[in-house]
């Protein structure tokens, strides 16, 4: 109990820390490789939109912004796959062959890049001039699609889905559930409804890739309205630099080293120390305890120039990055603290 009194005492002053191993995404490192997969081709445009723009062009189009927003992050690689004879070929591309191009570029993580369309039973005819055009407001927003029987396992997937998803959510985007829905065509297990990701099963462009790999859903292209926004450039720009934003924010934690047994001790401590206040004092349940506690509970990774190739923890409960910095700068001073970043806490590192 003395212990645990010590840990909890230090834990509301914020100043519990303990070595970490050097990461590995110090300067100097390889960049972050990035596959871009345009999805569909000439050959296979996918789906038509309200417009009758195919599917394949909003894809190029996005794709090309992904590139161009990932210039504006250094230790970063974009790379677009290219189907045998360059994209504008006529000859067919499987999804497969996509995921063992990546492979064999030994690419980090795979973005596969698509825009939506709906169930045929929710299009509306019209005609004009001529031509046959197809809509629906039935649905809109965007879609993350992973494949739960992935060769490397699913759990790096998904939390990639899980970066990208807080990211587009935090800049207004919101995810359409269509794919969830009870009717032929669909029936896709719902793994983050808030998030927007999907399960997308035995998908052969995300099954076969040997690293985290998404197929996103940008948005859907037979909604007239959202058709509009998502051609338009500065749209365009927005949306991949969302993207990016997720990717980033993943790549930076997925670098950071694993906590120690000491560490995670320290950091269990510290969460039963605030589940047991939230149950006392908030009348929380002991499940819904534990779960504000995760959130509650902040920890922030930091070097200083007397071992800058070591970092430390320090457990700050409610304190956000700047209040974090604050109080390691007046331990410290402005001339040893180089580097300060979150350290998100995974359930399963802490939770065992």
């Amino acid at each position: 109990m003395r212990g645990l009194n010590r840990i909890a005492r230090m834990l509301w002053l914020g100043i519990l820390g303990a070595g970490l191993p050097s990461p590995s995404a110090l300067a100097g490192e390889r960049p972050c490789m990035v596959a871009i997969d345009v999805g569909h081709s000439p050959a296979s445009p996918g789906a038509i939109s309200a417009s009758g723009v195919p599917e394949y062009e909003f894809n190029r189009t996005l794709s090309n912004a992904l590139v161009e927003a990932f210039a504006l992050q250094p230790g970063f690689q974009p790379i677009l796959l290219l189907a045998p004879g360059g994209h504008d070929t006529r000859k067919p591309w499987t999804p497969r062959e996509r995921a063992e191009q990546a492979n064999a570029l030994g690419a980090d993580l795979l973005i596969s890049v698509h825009h939506d369309s709906v169930q045929p039973s929710y299009l509306t005819e019209v005609h004009k001039h001529g031509k046959t055009f197809r809509y629906s407001r039935h649905a809109q927003g965007y879609s993350l699609l992973i494949s739960r029987d992935q060769s490397c396992g699913e759990t790096r997937s998904r939390r990639l889905a899980e970066h990208l998803g807080d990211s587009l959510q935090m800049r207004g985007y919101r995810a359409t559930g269509h794919h969830a829905e009870d009717i032929d065509g669909e029936h896709r297990p719902w793994l983050d409804p808030e998030r927007g990701i999907d399960a997308f099963d035995r998908l052969a462009v995300l099954r076969h890739a040997t690293m985290p790999a998404v197929l996103v859903e940008a948005g859907v292209i037979v909604h007239p309205e959202e058709e509009a926004e998502l051609a338009n450039a500065a749209a365009q720009r927005r949306q991949a630099g969302a993207l990016v934003a997720g990717i980033v924010t993943w790549w930076r934690e997925s670098r950071q080293p694993p906590l120690t047994l000491e560490q995670r001790t320290d950091i269990q401590s510290a969460l039963n120390q605030r589940a047991a206040l939230l149950e006392f004092l908030g009348g929380y349940s002991t499940l819904d305890a534990e779960s504000q506690a995760l959130k509650d509970v902040r920890v922030y990774q930091y070097r200083v120039a007397e071992r800058p190739h070591d970092w430390q923890i320090l457990i700050a409960p409610d304190r956000e990055w700047n209040e974090a910095r604050r109080i390691l700068l007046e331990q410290f001073g402005v001339e040893q603290l180089l580097e300060v970043v979150p350290r998100p806490l995974l359930r399963h590192e802490v939770l065992a």
